[in-house]
């Protein structure tokens, strides 16, 4: 998928995990902004086999999502692009090198693990609350902001049971 694109409606993948594979913004061959949505999903997402994100662009979810498979970033990002946008239910695993950017936004999802990064890319301040799905995890990965212009910040809230030990 290239360009900017929203999906609006609900959307539901089925029951085995589908690979989206979503690439950034570019002008000649050259990347504008890994920042900038180039996939929305504008409504609510349905599924129980997850989603697998590659390509280096970013997904963005403007909604409350309510599928329970998995969510794996192995490249480029997933952005919340609205107050708990992303799914509670849904264990997210960010991979080296990709990356969750909350967006000076709240949001939720059932757990967390890997190893890459959760950034906030706004001036205002974001909250990553996880734990939903009870499950103990590992996250070895990077809490950042991407603003130096103004300080903002970057929480991390873990609710139920299990654990998320970091490394």
């Amino acid at each position: 998928i290239a360009g900017s694109n929203v999906i609006a409606g609900r959307v539901d993948f089925g029951a085995t995990a589908k690979s989206l594979d979503v690439a950034a913004y570019s002008a000649d061959g050259r990347l504008i902004s890994a920042l900038q949505p180039t996939l929305q999903l504008q409504g609510i997402v349905g599924s129980a086999g997850g989603i697998v994100k590659t390509g280096n662009g970013a997904l963005q979810f403007n909604a409350p999502a309510g599928y329970s498979g998995p969510t794996v970033v192995n490249a480029g990002s997933i952005r919340t692009g609205a107050t708990l946008g992303g799914s509670r239910n849904s264990a997210l695993t960010v991979a080296s090198g990709a990356f969750l950017n909350l967006n000076g936004l709240t949001t939720a999802w059932g757990s967390l693990a890997g190893d890459g990064v959760i950034m906030n890319s706004s001036t205002s301040a974001a909250t990553l609350v996880v734990g939903f799905d009870g499950s103990s995890t590992i996250f070895s990965g990077q809490l950042t902001r991407n603003n130096d212009s103004a300080v903002n910040t970057v929480a991390l809230q873990k609710v139920g049971t299990g654990a998320v030990s970091y490394t």
